[in-house]
């Protein structure tokens, strides 16, 4: 990297000159790399059209990152670093559920972070792209994490037994309707997703309190 000199900084501790300029033409690479992965995706997505966004060399971004790898790997570091804890994810059992209008929006405020998490969903289905294993494991932790609060509705008595098969069933299919309600927003902001989806979680969750179940 060009701006390796850390022990130029001076004064308190504040980065100058050249140290200073490269960890901010780093930041404004990652932040026009993820927009342009999130419009156009990894594959269609190139070094020259993230260096025009920048308005440095497509060289420049293989100085700083190595690749166009490297740089998806920086992107979603950047990605993880940045998107906050959602307030919903200290909720209890059922108040978890009756709280992700909440997440939606602020994925709605957020629009670039969601754009890119699920372009790169559905591009990296192959095992051969970079960014298969970081989307995989993202799906198994968001699997885990919705069945673990299910799980807990069901031993705080907020709905009818399940099976840990039937969890992880009603869990998949709530992603699924999430995920596809909110591809179909990115597509059409004129769409009323919050509406749309509050209306999907209010049958879902009095199917569940009724338990009326999926059968795993």
């Amino acid at each position: 990297m060009a701006a390796a000199q850390s022990k130029t900084a001076l004064g308190r501790g504040t980065p100058r000159g050249p140290y200073r300029n490269g960890n901010e033409t780093r930041a404004h690479i990652v932040e026009a790399a993820a927009k342009v992965f999130a419009e156009r995706g990894y594959a269609g997505g190139s070094l020259r059209q993230i260096a025009a966004e920048v308005g440095v060399s497509a060289a420049s971004l293989v100085q700083h990152f190595g690749s166009k790898e490297g740089l998806l790997g920086a992107v979603l570091r950047h990605w993880d670093a940045k998107a906050p804890h959602p307030s919903h994810a200290d909720q209890v059992g059922i108040a978890f559920f009756e709280a992700l209008p909440d997440l939606l929006r602020y994925h709605m405020e957020h629009r670039g972070l969601i754009e890119l998490i699920l372009t790169l969903r559905a591009e990296a289905t192959s095992d051969t792209h970079p960014a298969h294993t970081y989307i995989r494991d993202w799906q198994r932790q968001a699997v885990d994490e919705y069945s673990a609060k299910l799980a807990e509705a069901v031993a705080h008595g907020d709905i009818p037994p399940m099976t840990a098969q039937q969890i992880n069933s009603e869990v998949r299919a709530l992603l699924a309707a999430m995920n596809g309600m909110e591809s179909e927003w990115l597509i059409d902001p004129r769409l009323d997703l919050l509406g749309l989806f509050g209306a999907h979680l209010h049958v879902t969750l009095a199917r569940w309190r009724d338990g009326r179940i999926m059968h795993g």
